[in-house]
């Protein structure tokens, strides 16, 4: 049985669905595997930032049922 997270999407990441707030089902709970799904490329994931219900953590963590999941890049200059 799958879960249900809210994902929302900062930043120039692509927007799957082309929408940047969404829910989604899913069986995997590794943010990994949840990167995986929504077709971001392995050179690229490195890049992106996740939090869970406003903790930032890394891609091993996982989600359940109910979180919400922010995505976004480090924003670059100098």
């Amino acid at each position: 049985m799958g879960i249900k997270i809210k994902i929302e999407i900062f930043g120039a990441l692509m927007k799957p669905k082309g929408q940047d707030n969404f829910e989604y089902e899913t069986e995997n709970t590794l943010i990994s595997e949840i990167l995986a799904e929504l077709k971001y490329r392995k050179e690229h994931v490195k890049y992106i930032i996740a939090s869970v219900n406003g903790q930032t953590v890394q891609h091993v963590e996982r989600v359940n049922d109910g979180d919400l999941l922010r995505l976004t890049t480090l924003v670059g200059g100098g």
